[in-house]
């Protein structure tokens, strides 16, 4: 399964080297609620009026991602290796909990969960099901997790 929403995450910084390549700018940033934090871009092209009146939020958010670092491959390095090891925590804790008897349910088959599951190698011996209010995910095969609701 492809979780197309959130398969890439682009700072701003990559957007506006990727969008000035071809004449355009970024003239105004919105932070969105929705998952925990998203950002909506508005873009232009360079010789639009927007252009002219770009929005300080952008140059504000431009500035702290450079402050912390989203213009260094060494960022990405460091983060890479901080969710490699929330994995094998994780999964430490599911072997730990299945070699003493227990089972595991989740509870909302989102697709953000989908994705610790398949980056994880979480199997029906660590998962048994998965509960979900959404009508539209109940009683779906969600990989191998059997879906159940909650009432």
């Amino acid at each position: 399964m492809i979780y197309h929403e959130h398969l890439y995450y682009y700072s701003l910084v990559a957007l506006m080297n990727h969008f000035a390549r071809y004449g355009m700018v970024v003239f105004d940033v919105k932070p969105i609620a929705i998952h925990g934090g998203s950002m909506r871009y508005y873009v232009c092209n360079r010789g639009s009026p927007h252009a002219e009146a770009v929005s300080p939020r952008v140059d504000l958010l431009r500035r702290e991602e450079l402050a912390v670092g989203l213009d260094r491959a060494e960022t990405f390095t460091r983060f890479a290796s901080n969710i490699a090891e929330r994995k094998r925590v994780l999964m430490v804790l599911l072997e730990r909990l299945r070699a003493t008897g227990r089972r595991v349910a989740g509870y909302g088959a989102s697709g953000r969960a989908n994705t610790i599951i398949q980056y994880c190698n979480i199997t029906e011996d660590h998962l048994r099901y998965m509960i979900d209010d959404a009508p539209c995910q109940t009683r779906f095969l969600y990989s191998w997790i059997a879906l159940f609701d909650s009432a």
